[in-house]
């Protein structure tokens, strides 16, 4: 294993932006917005927020084809995978996405890890299904997701546990996982060709989120561990901007490609 003292992991090449950071936007001016995301350095968009699930899909591609952008990944609401699933398969096949990431589940559904049992079942089905159609399932983490529960084990670790790794993958968040007191190095590892994505966001002496540079996440020892974890797209994430920051979303993105070697 090599020094993360010494090394540096491989190149990104096509770091991304969750659109979550930039929702109000978005909604307002989703092919301005794609732009300024272009513009900034990023090659690649997670659908996320911004009402982007009530646009036409062939509109929303073109857009990706005008600004060179495309977008691996998009999430979607357990409502939406459940009830929606015909349109969720119609706008990841129009975007070209081959993520279909659920970003939370609600509070009824994570008490106990019976509840968790629940979700994971219903994960399963969805998961089978977009697989039929080629589409690969995800599921972002928080925090609560490593709260305690029934005394002995968390949300997170019944959810993975109970799951296929092949059907259902995993979006983690650096940010979430830290600020849960998690290793996420240890859950790459505990994961091996599971973490397919990842939200990168960093955090400050306060324990507060910011972007990729402002904080003290070691990105740099994390993608070391790309390979061996799957990880195969970087999405920036900022959940309290919800408009555009032009500077530090450019910050974010040449920190990022600065730490990483040609």
């Amino acid at each position: 294993m090599p020094s993360t003292a010494s090394a540096a992991p491989k190149s990104l090449t096509r770091i991304g932006i969750q659109l979550w950071t930039i929702r109000n936007t978005f909604e307002a001016d989703p092919l301005g917005a794609l732009k300024v995301v272009a513009a900034s350095g990023y090659k690649e968009v997670e659908f996320g927020g911004g009402n982007f699930f009530a646009r036409d899909p062939i509109e929303l591609r073109d857009m990706l084809d005008e600004t060179g952008l495309t977008a691996p990944s998009l999430h979607v609401g357990r409502g939406e995978l459940t009830v929606q699933m015909d349109r969720v398969i119609e706008m990841a096949k129009a975007v070209g996405a081959g993520y279909v990431v659920v970003p939370a589940v609600g509070t009824e559904m994570r008490g106990s890890a019976e509840a968790w049992k629940g979700v994971g079942r219903i994960f399963t089905e969805a998961a089978k299904r977009l697989a039929d159609e080629r589409l690969q399932f995800a599921y972002h983490n928080h925090d609560f997701e490593f709260d305690q529960i029934d005394g002995e084990t968390n949300g997170f670790d019944v959810l993975f546990g109970e799951t296929d790794a092949e059907l259902v993958k995993i979006e983690l968040d650096f940010f979430w996982a830290t600020y849960a007191k998690q290793d996420p190095a240890a859950i790459m590892r505990a994961h091996p060709g599971r973490v397919r994505l990842c939200h990168v966001k960093d955090m400050n002496a306060n324990g507060e989120m910011c972007f990729p540079g402002e904080g003290s996440i070691d990105f740099q020892s994390l993608f070391l561990r790309m390979e061996e974890a799957g990880l195969e797209h970087f999405h920036v994430e900022y959940d309290h901007l919800a408009v555009v920051n032009l500077e530090r979303m450019r910050a974010a993105n040449r920190h990022l490609y600065g730490m990483t070697q040609s």
